[in-house]
């Protein structure tokens, strides 16, 4: 007897020491050096700012790195790699994706060295926001970090635990798990990008079904807020961040509990990665025990998981799979996505693509409606794009322009040179057309709700 207590004693350390330290690291913000963030954050900038000299020279060998690895491994299939199942599984991939990996690799090649200057935009030389110089570097440093001590929420019963009792919150309102409460609270407070790959990672194990990944990367992957204090500074804007933060909340919040009931989302399967139906066991209606049961399942899941060896060889696998597979990709995809947005067709149709939202502009009054019509889907290529394109507007009198395509930029969320790479290799199988969808939907119903707070927020001001 004494023997059973000492082992449910080590399973419930198993379960709460991780989950404490998971949820300080992701979910607590402190002020280090004058900058108030996340555990998470912290050392990823600390990261970033360490290596700032190496990132170029780093980010073109990986990529390199990468095309061979995946090219020596999807084309030659040496006979040892087979002991290795998790290294087959990373670097096998469909001939699409194998070329989007050696573009990638030989675009920051091209970048890093210089090479081809009068055949390639200016843009991917660009030290201060070039993909190479500047993206790539911000995401692996996020990334690194992230899935560092993404095992620590997801592997050791903490979801399971909240799971339980929060579903009878998190199904109602957004079509989900209660355990997605913690997931949600992580790309929300934390990291957009971080998020998207702890619920990735949760849809990998079995956590989520499909339809269920897909509602929490599309409703709640939204930059961090240290973030959008950066975008004000952009905007200058800074006075306003209780309007603006809340403003992005409300708009937020409406979107993910709309976007789960129509298409595309709600024609996605309930089903887990093994292709079985969602579980009924998940909709628990006893509220007396749901505490305890939370408890129980989140101990049987540490007792499973509850492993040093285990942890070192999760995070290296996934080391592993974010530098072989996500880099190159986002090289490839998101300098595409820049040249594209540079081509005055493509500016052309963004515009007409724009226009008829310059009436619901016009009609409630907002300044420069015109141009602020012709940024309103420019985000989907990157988040940045619509701030640097409304910042020509200057003046008091547009100040409620730019905070309104500041808000919208921000709640879009689905970024095709960041997060679109991502999802598009990810297992989860999400189409370039499900996201489009999904991005046009965000606008059109986040941007009334916008601009009635703006309205609101600026006649007090």
């Amino acid at each position: 007897m004494n023997i059973e207590k000492k082992k449910e004693k080590s399973y419930l350390a198993h379960f709460i020491l991780p989950s404490f330290f998971g949820v300080v690291a992701f979910l607590v913000p402190f002020t280090y050096q004058g900058r108030r963030r996340t555990f998470v954050i912290h050392l990823s900038s600390l990261l970033y700012d360490s290596l700032q000299t190496y990132w170029p020279a780093l980010m073109a060998g990986l990529l390199v790195l990468a095309a061979l690895l995946t090219c020596w491994i999807t084309l030659w299939q040496p006979a040892w790699i087979k002991k290795y199942p998790w290294l087959v599984a990373v670097g096998t991939t469909t001939p699409l994706w194998l070329c989007i990996r050696c573009i990638g690799a030989f675009l920051g090649l091209v970048a890093f060295i210089g090479w081809g200057k009068e055949f390639f935009p200016a843009s991917l030389y660009n030290q201060q926001e070039g993909v190479l110089f500047d993206l790539l570097p911000v995401l692996l440093a996020n990334l690194l970090c992230g899935l560092l001590f993404s095992p620590l929420l997801i592997d050791f019963g903490l979801l399971e635990f909240v799971g339980v009792p929060m579903n009878r919150v998190m199904r109602p309102l957004f079509q989900l798990p209660g355990k997605a409460a913690i997931d949600c609270l992580a790309s929300w407070v934390g990291d957009g990008t971080i998020g998207t790959i702890i619920s990735l990672q949760a849809y990998e194990k079995g956590d989520y079904t499909a339809k269920e990944a897909s509602t929490v990367i599309t409703g709640f992957s939204a930059v961090s807020i240290t973030f959008c204090t950066v975008l004000l500074g952009r905007l200058q804007l800074t006075d306003y961040f209780g309007s603006f933060y809340f403003t992005v909340v409300m708009s937020g919040l409406v979107a993910a509990i709309v976007i789960p009931r129509i298409p595309p989302l709600s024609w996605i399967k309930e089903v887990y990665i093994n292709g079985k139906s969602q579980k009924s066991s998940e909709q628990p209606t006893n509220q007396t025990h749901t505490w305890r049961k939370g408890l129980s399942v989140a101990l049987q899941k540490a007792k499973k998981n509850g492993s040093l060896i285990y942890y070192c060889q999760k995070v290296a696998i996934s080391w592993l799979e974010l530098i072989i597979s996500t880099l190159p990709s986002v090289m490839a995809i998101a300098t595409v996505s820049f040249l594209l947005i540079e081509l005055p067709y493509i500016k052309v149709l963004l515009q007409f693509v724009g226009k008829p939202f310059a009436f619901l502009l016009h009609w409630a009054d907002i300044p420069g409606a015109e141009r602020a019509s012709e940024t309103l889907f420019v985000g989907f290529f990157d988040m940045l794009i619509p701030s640097t394109m409304i910042n020509t507007l200057q003046g008091h009198e547009y100040e409620i322009t730019r905070f309104i395509i500041g808000a919208l930029s921000v709640v879009q969320l689905i970024y095709i040179s960041e997060l679109g790479p991502i999802l598009l290799g990810s297992k989860l199988k999400l189409t370039f057309k499900t996201l489009f969808l999904v991005f046009l939907i965000r606008t059109l119903i986040t941007l009334p709700v916008i601009v009635g707070c703006a309205k609101i927020a600026f006649s007090y001001a």
